[in-house]
């Protein structure tokens, strides 16, 4: 493990613990978001060895505007975060449902869009299909250790009819990106 690596685990472990310790978790889970976005930020320019000042002259802001944001002087507004992300090479994505957000480490980027060009398939597409993949095969996989694939429920019992869950490969065929669809 690097050096930086060992500094940021060390760091996030601190953070981790004086969440755990706070009285004002609401506070901290307000903050957290636009932390996650500054250290991106952050990191993506250290990557490609973007100083604040380049990145400023790409947004068409100053050097000072980028230093403020980086150490959260200010609440950027969804124009400035836009801006950002188009200059630093990314496209912006929000959702009100971030706990259940995911993203791409920025040493599979290069990966998972080599992959989903070969595809032929938007970069944010090829990444939702793989998350349905993974999730389809973990619910096939709880299923099947609890011993209910291929138990069918009452409902079911009738001739002729199967379950959804059924393991059987005349009711379901993978598609190119693994996901399961009933033929």
């Amino acid at each position: 493990m690097s050096d930086e690596n060992m500094k940021e685990d060390f760091f996030l472990d601190i953070l981790d613990k004086q969440y755990e310790e706070s009285n004002n978790k609401q506070e901290l889970d307000f903050w957290f978001s636009i932390s996650k976005v500054i250290l991106e930020s952050i990191e993506i320019r250290d990557l490609n060895k973007i100083s604040q000042s380049d990145l400023a002259q790409k947004m068409k802001t100053r050097q000072s505007v980028i230093s403020r944001f980086e150490n959260m002087g200010r609440l950027p507004n969804y124009d400035f975060l836009s801006r950002l992300s188009i200059a630093l090479g990314h496209k912006l994505g929000m959702t009100l449902y971030g706990d259940f957000m995911a993203v791409v480490p920025a040493d599979k980027q290069n990966l998972i869009k080599t992959m989903a060009k070969k595809e032929q398939v938007a970069t944010d597409k090829y990444v939702q299909n793989l998350l349905e993949e993974s999730i389809n095969r973990a619910r096939l996989n709880n299923l099947s250790s609890l011993n209910i694939l291929n138990t069918a429920p009452n409902e079911y019992e009738s001739p002729g009819k199967m379950s959804p869950y059924s393991s059987s490969s005349s009711n379901f065929t993978e598609n190119k990106y693994g996901l399961l669809i009933a033929s």
